[in-house]
């Protein structure tokens, strides 16, 4: 784990935060599948772009636009699993998906 320093905006100085992170995690010699998990305010085309070129995986949160329930809408029922098995989560279910270029 890498926290930011500095009180900034989600989006400020991202890019080259992570690419920071990744040459760090490459002189440490991690091999293996590496991985980036961030909030919303990480979700960036430029960001996403340099972690795949670099052979990186990630999970970005999105943001709740106008085009994300429909996109939710879209991912089939199979992919939907439980959240947890306490009685106040049952219903609770999350699903994995890709989101495309357009949306």
């Amino acid at each position: 784990m890498r926290l930011r320093k500095g009180a900034a905006n989600t989006q400020h100085g991202i890019v080259r935060f992570t690419q920071e992170l990744t040459a760090r995690v490459a002189r440490a010699g991690a091999n293996g599948e590496k991985l980036l998990r961030a909030d919303s305010g990480f979700w960036n085309r430029k960001l996403i772009a340099r972690l795949e070129s670099a052979g990186w995986l990630y999970s970005i949160s999105v943001r709740l636009q106008f085009w994300v329930p429909e996109a939710i809408k879209q991912i089939p029922e199979s992919s939907w699993q439980p959240l947890g098995t306490t009685p106040r989560r049952e219903r609770r279910r999350f699903a994995q998906t890709t989101l495309t270029d357009g949306g």
